[in-house]
């Protein structure tokens, strides 16, 4: 009895303890939330502000993210950005923040919208992506070292094809080496000839986009196809690129294109795991 009374004692004594150390730190982790949230407020600054130096200083040099991309690629992708649209603007919406006394884990939503021209035609740039940033505190501050990407979707539109809603379904996730289906639906008007293509490929730097091969719509609006994800461990795009065309105002017997459209939506793939051992289900 008294052994039983003397263990209670002591861990009624290590718990106390271990409440007035997080009561004690209380006030040191409402300063790591504001560092973090600091650091998220200026990546939104700088890159809004298109100042690559400003944003480099938030990145670890051993940043990588899920798509295997280390600093220095990430860094191109973004100045390439920057140069092809170069009035792209941010917005980002923090979802959350967890944090200890060394790491950070910060979930986010983002979106950026811009300007697009080609062959002189206008056309806009949107897109939106869920992510995760990962950090780590040094002795100078809190540093990005790693971003997972879990949702993301872009879309360009040029000529008429900004006022058509159409929209690029496929799973968020899939298995290495499997299929799954992407559908396209295009809400185009009677009078609107509709030709599209589906494809997919993997997020490399710099990216091959595979050729097109455009189908008719369907009557029903939806064009799908039957696609198989990669085997080699890398995540990868669906995309679908869309033309419109309608009867020239002189001559109702030809068409002319009205339109251009290239949507791109992420697939996360799960790569096979060759070291699971499974027993034999009878």
């Amino acid at each position: 009895m008294k052994k039983f009374l003397l263990i209670l004692v002591m861990i009624l004594t290590v718990q106390s303890c271990a409440q007035a150390g997080v009561f004690a730190g209380k006030k040191e982790m409402k300063v790591y939330y504001r560092e973090v949230k600091g650091v998220i407020e200026s990546q939104l600054k700088y890159t809004n502000e298109y100042n690559l130096d400003g944003l480099s200083k938030l990145y670890s040099p051993l940043f990588i993210n899920t798509d295997g991309l280390d600093k220095e690629t990430y860094f191109k992708l973004i100045k390439d950005t920057w140069s092809t649209y170069p009035n792209i603007s941010y917005t980002t919406q923090i979802k959350n923040i967890y944090l200890n006394e060394k790491y950070a884990k910060v979930e986010v939503w983002e979106t950026a919208t811009g300007i697009a021209v080609f062959d002189t035609v206008p056309g806009e740039l949107l897109s939106a992506s869920s992510s995760i940033y990962y950090m780590e505190k040094k002795h100078d501050g809190w540093l990005i070292t790693a971003e997972q990407i879990i949702d993301e979707k872009s879309i360009i539109r040029y000529g008429n094809t900004r006022f058509i809603n159409m929209d690029l379904s496929v799973p968020s996730i899939a298995a290495s080496g499997t299929y799954y289906t992407a559908a396209l639906k295009v809400d185009a008007p009677p009078d609107i000839a509709v030709i599209a293509s589906i494809g997919n490929s993997k997020i490399i730097y710099p990216q091959v986009k595979p050729e097109d091969v455009f189908r008719n719509l369907p009557e029903d609006n939806v064009l799908e196809r039957i696609l198989l994800s990669n085997k080699d461990n890398t995540n990868e795009y669906a995309f679908a690129s869309v033309a419109i065309a309608k009867p020239e105002a002189y001559d109702k017997s030809k068409m002319a294109v009205d339109g251009l459209a290239f949507i791109m939506t992420r697939i996360n793939v799960i790569p096979e795991n060759k070291f699971m051992e499974k027993d034999d289900v009878k």
